[in-house]
């Protein structure tokens, strides 16, 4: 059965949710909230986008759409709208990179796809670039910011537990400069060294001993410019 037969990939088509491959749930984060306010919005009028991903001889890999499965899951829907962007997985994969900004994307996101080209498709980083029509080292860096995650990191930006954005503008770059002497926010513990699942105020906890720490060692690498203010004072 053929639906919204506009949709720039091609025609979809309605599809039963057990027909999904979901295997790259785990490439796309989470977002209570936005998912939240996506679920009233389908209660009301409906999928109105449909699910994208690539239909296989046997399967239909999803790769775009796992919010409003989940969604489709709450509300008893047996059936999703779904379009094929391709006849293989790494074309797949590859369609939706080029398709999305950064916007439809994040960068963690772009990384996990990135990585899978590369480590399950076995493209390598200049393949990879060139499909993309990007550069090698637009390529490197996700790879790199992946490969910095430990896996409670991972984990918990990509469950929706810890705030994406704090941990790349904030604590990534803070790690990067301390070194060894923030490696322990890789485990992001909370009381008694038990696993910290988001907490703004346990990351803050953490944060402010090294934090202060620092700030003396920056001090003590001035010595003459505070001996110059004691004497002008």
């Amino acid at each position: 059965m053929n639906s919204r037969p506009d949709h720039p990939a091609g025609p979809s088509v309605v599809v039963e949710l057990s027909q999904l491959d979901l295997r790259y749930e785990g490439c796309r984060l989470k977002s209570p909230v936005a998912e939240g306010r996506l679920l009233a919005a389908i209660a009301q009028v409906g999928i109105q986008q449909p699910l994208q991903g690539v239909e296989l001889s046997s399967t239909r890999m999803l790769l775009d759409g796992f919010k409003r499965l989940r969604c489709a899951k709450k509300l008893h829907l047996s059936t999703v709208p779904f379009v094929s962007l391709a006849p293989e997985e790494a074309a797949g994969i590859i369609c939706l990179l080029r398709a999305a900004n950064d916007h439809a994307l994040s960068l963690l996101e772009q990384a996990r796809f990135l990585d899978e080209l590369k480590a399950g498709c076995g493209l390598s980083v200049a393949e990879i670039a060139q499909q993309l029509s990007r550069s090698k080292a637009w390529v490197s860096l996700r790879l790199g910011v992946l490969a910095e995650l430990s896996p409670v990191v991972r984990e918990a930006l990509f469950d929706g537990s810890f705030p994406v954005y704090a941990y790349l503008y904030t604590l990534r770059p803070f790690r990067r400069l301390n070194g060894a002497a923030a490696r322990h926010l890789d485990r992001l513990p909370g009381r008694r060294g038990e696993a910290m699942r988001g907490s703004g105020n346990v990351l803050r906890f953490e944060i402010r001993p090294v934090a202060r720490g620092q700030e003396l060692q920056r001090r003590a690498g001035r010595p003459q410019q505070r001996d110059t203010k004691e004497r002008k004072v």
